[in-house]
């Protein structure tokens, strides 16, 4: 935040959204940075908030389906499924999907599909 600040504080500072964005948003109110929260359409989530390793069964969505649901969800600012089964809550200001995913290509046609779906419902 600090080397935002410095080099031109109109610059929004992109972070990894958390379970608990809380000490991010004071942190950056107080130093006068905005913030973006990062979330992931095609990884797996820990009840934290944090991305589940890649070395877990399941980490990576594959499945076209899923990834667009949970890209769908993060816009709507619904709750996701944590690996726990828990309800997660994450603040999305914008969205990845990973390009090492072979089905990277075709998920983010179908992610923008989806949402000028709902600009039109």
């Amino acid at each position: 935040m600090r080397a935002v600040k410095a080099f031109d504080a109109r610059l929004p500072l992109m972070v990894m959204a958390t379970a608990n964005p809380e000490p991010h948003r004071q942190l950056a109110e107080k130093m006068g940075v905005t913030l973006w929260f990062e979330t992931f359409a095609d990884r797996a989530y820990e009840a934290t908030g944090h991305l589940a390793s890649r070395r877990l069964p399941g980490a990576v969505h594959h499945d076209q389906a899923t990834i667009v649901a949970q890209a769908v969800s993060l816009a709507k600012g619904e709750a996701l499924t944590a690996r726990d089964g828990s309800a997660l809550q994450l603040p999305c200001d914008t969205l990845c999907v990973h390009g090492d995913n072979p089905e990277s290509v075709a998920a983010v046609r179908a992610i923008r599909e989806a949402f000028t779906a709902l600009e039109s419902a």
